[in-house]
């Protein structure tokens, strides 16, 4: 297949998922940020199949602009289907299948329904969103509550097979390899903001003696200086970092006691989580459906914002030795290998898009 990929998200991600596609025989135009978000010094070598055209970020959420940019540069290639990934580009995709008349798809990653509700921003933008998606050919959703959600807002239902897990940008040398490493440092990746609710880790660690070191790696959404807050009041050393490789995040990955995900949506996925299970080490998250439907029995799960749960499971997790939970943690590295693997993304979503045209029902 001939396809034309638009990828807001960051571009070695999308970059990455293109590369497997093309190894499967198909060749790709793919248009993404000129700079990765986490990791813009290192760049990911494109498939001989894959032809990459740069744009700044502010073109892909404006349709007419997106259109005045790009047509120009891709008018003269032929495109079996045209496909995004992310939600705030569904209008300039919905255009530019107009233009040149082929099928179009699109990719989500979280319907955050708790959000949506509660601003009315939030609310009129994925309502436009809603009524430009109907028109797709196809839509893949990486979680099955994202899934539902949608038929929920929509009525528009999807089967199983378009709810397709994340790929981890994981490098293969970091497989396993935080296995035989205790650490003596809880970590987390996310965002620092209230609904990924990382203020929990040190309301958690203040109950115990275990461990008093916590490391955040995430931009700060609002809740950094309260985390800072808590960890002085409860004697935890703490460090943020916001700007590093994204080799330097994995070897915090490998080096930690546990990776914590402790978000109070029960809307939202997360991708660290994969990348804790993928090095080997103890992932802590809570007992949420969403969740649930993405580790399995992979992790160890605490009631959702509750500090007193999290506590015990910390202190249980941390006591046992690397040498007993080992087979445990192998198991959980290989389902994160293999489910989490951008290739098996690349053959499921080439799946959905030989059948293009099905659409939800």
């Amino acid at each position: 297949m001939n396809i034309l990929w638009v990828g807001f998200e960051s571009s070695n991600w999308v970059i990455n998922l293109c590369n497997e596609m093309c190894k499967k025989g198909n060749n790709i135009t793919l248009i993404c940020q000129g700079a990765d978000e986490y990791d813009p010094k290192n760049t990911v070598k494109p498939h001989d199949n894959l032809e990459i055209i740069y744009q700044p970020y502010e073109i892909f959420e404006q349709p007419l602009k997106f259109r005045n940019v790009v047509l120009p540069q891709i008018i003269n290639k032929k495109f079996d289907l045209l496909f995004g990934s992310h939600v705030n580009i569904t209008p300039a995709m919905k255009l530019m299948s107009e233009i040149l008349k082929k099928p179009w798809g699109i990719m989500i990653l979280d319907i955050p329904t708790d959000l949506i509700n509660k601003h009315n921003i939030r609310r009129k933008a994925w309502a436009f969103y809603f009524q430009k998606m109907r028109y797709a050919d196809t839509i893949i959703f990486n979680t099955f509550v994202s899934r539902d959600e949608y038929y929920k807002f929509t009525h528009q239902y999807f089967p199983d097979e378009n709810v397709i897990t994340y790929g981890i940008n994981m490098y293969d040398e970091f497989y396993q390899s935080g296995i035989d490493k205790k650490g003596d440092y809880a970590l987390s990746i996310c965002r620092l903001s209230p609904v990924k609710n990382c203020n929990l880790i040190p309301r958690a660690l203040g109950f115990i003696d275990g461990i008093k070191k916590y490391k955040a790696v995430g931009w700060d959404r609002g809740d950094l200086e309260y985390i800072k807050r808590l960890c002085k009041v409860n004697d935890i050393e703490f460090e943020h970092l916001e700007n590093i490789t994204e080799k330097e995040k994995f070897e915090l990955i490998r080096d930690c006691a546990m990776l914590i995900y402790p978000q109070n949506s029960k809307y939202i996925g997360g991708l660290s989580p994969w990348e804790g299970l993928f090095a080997g080490k103890p992932v802590l998250v809570p007992r949420v459906k969403i969740l649930e439907d993405l580790y399995k029995d992979n992790v160890s799960y605490f009631i959702n914002n509750d500090s007193v749960s999290l506590a015990r499971e910390i202190s249980f997790v941390n006591q046992l030795k690397p040498a007993v939970t080992k087979p445990i943690r192998e198991r959980a590295a290989r389902f994160a290998k293999k489910e989490a693997s951008f290739e098996k993304m690349a053959e499921r979503v080439l799946n959905i898009l030989k059948n293009f045209g099905t659409g939800g029902i």
